[in-house]
This record gives structure tokens, sequence and C-alpha cells, in this order.
């Protein structure tokens, strides 16, 4: 589904990515981990175009979508959502996941032309759906702003459940909340995000990671250390060094 081949990404002097070479295959759920600078949200980045590697190159379905622009790699089936919420918050809940399937960003005009007129009802359908999947199906005329946090990450699931992407990029979502909330973000994922698609959860609650991923790849200072079972990954001397140093590790 997605290969990354000798990836690297240089910030000057600093290797935020360095000879990463990794695969996803369809309808995998893989947790991908790491301490805070490891690279985590770079390669995610550098996967969906936000900059471009300085090296290697990456694969989607076997196509080369290295050089490629942000909205054509959304186009082909690559969706994500992000550590700081971005949503229209001046927009309703519903109207946020109607602008999701025309791609980032919205067009919030499509109403007004007549030729989109079918499209604006298959929109509307897949939100309310969407939305029904989530839980938010009570608030969909309230403004997005409104929204308390958790809310407001279920949001961006509705989003991404409305464009029914092939491979999706969740980066910490459960970003913020209380144990219960994380909880029912897990559930939330394993149930309908996760299910007929690739996913990839960039997370740094292992309880989460370890109740939906079968699988987890471990980054450190820009390069991948561990990929294998969650019950063997978080128990290597070198996983549990890069969390919570070398003396934790020969303790």
């Amino acid at each position: 589904m997605l290969n990354l081949v000798s990836v690297e990404k240089r910030f000057g002097e600093l290797h935020a990515l360095s000879e990463i070479t990794i695969s996803f295959g369809p309808n995998e759920t893989v947790g991908l981990i790491g301490p805070n600078g490891s690279g985590k949200s770079t390669l995610v980045n550098v996967v969906t175009a936000t900059y471009g590697p300085d090296a290697g190159q990456i694969l989607f379905r076997g196509t080369d979508i290295t050089s490629h622009e942000a909205h054509r790699i959304s186009r082909l089936g690559i969706a994500r959502t992000f550590q700081n919420l971005r949503l229209f918050q001046r927009m309703t809940v519903i109207g946020n996941v109607e602008a999701a399937q025309y791609g980032m960003p919205g067009n919030v005009f499509f109403r007004f032309r007549p030729d989109d007129r079918r499209n604006a009802r298959n929109f509307r359908q897949k939100a309310e759906w969407a939305l029904e999947q989530v839980g938010l199906q009570d608030v969909r005329n309230r403004l997005a702003s409104s929204l308390p946090l958790p809310q407001l990450r279920r949001l961006e699931i509705a989003r991404i459940l409305a464009r029914d992407p092939e491979l999706v990029f969740l980066d910490e979502p459960a970003g913020g909340m209380t144990p219960t909330e994380s909880e029912d973000m897990a559930r939330l994922i394993a149930d309908c995000v996760a299910p007929n698609r690739t996913c990839i959860v960039i997370e740094h609650k292992m309880d989460l990671i370890a109740h939906v991923c079968a699988r987890v790849c471990v980054l450190n200072a820009g390069q991948l250390i561990a990929d294998g079972d969650p019950e063997e990954v978080f128990v290597l001397p070198t996983v549990i060094e890069a969390y919570l140093g070398r003396a934790a590790a020969h303790a």
C-alpha cells in the first residue's frame, strides 16, 4: 500500500528522518511511536507533501508520489488529522464535513453552483452518515467553535470517514483527552476508522496503541529502531532507552 524507501528529511543540520525504509500493507493498523522530536510528524508531513523529502522515494499502491503536491496525494486516497486541530471554527459541524469532501481547503460555495446540486446532496448524505458514525449527529448544526475537545477530535474523524480514503494518518487523536475519553477514541478508531483501510496511528498513549494496533514502528532521532508486535516491541531495551533513558534500559 505505502512504501518509503531510504527517505531522508533535513532541517539545516538536523536530520529529522535518516534512511527511513518502511512499508505499510493494505488494511493494516500500525502504531507509529517514539519520544518527542523522533520524527513521527515529520514522516507524516513528508508523505502528505507538507514538505518534500531530501532523498528517497515514496510509493503509494506502486505509484511514485515523491514529488506529488498535497492536493494530488489527497485525491489518491490519503488523508490525515493533525496534532493541532485544523477545522473551520466558524462553520457548522456538518458544514465542516461537507467541505472536507472537496479536499482541503474546503470549497464552501458549492451550494451556489447549479451543476453541483447532485454532488451537494451526496455530500450532505455522506456528512450525515459520518456524523452518525462518530456520535455527533445531535450537534450537526452547531458551530465547530462551540464544541469541547473530544467532540472536535471526533469531528476530524468524521471528515475523514466522509471522504473514505484508503490510507489514514491519525496524528495524536487522543491528545489532551482524559483516560476515559482516550478509551472512547480507541474504540472509535477500532470500530469505524481502521476497518477496510490502512490506518497509521501516531500517539504517546500506549494503552490506545495496544488496543487498536497489531504492529508498532518506533522512531528515535529520525531513525527506525523497532518494528513488530507491540508486546515484543515495548520491552526492547532500545525502545525503553529511547523513552526513559539509558539508566532505565539497564535497570
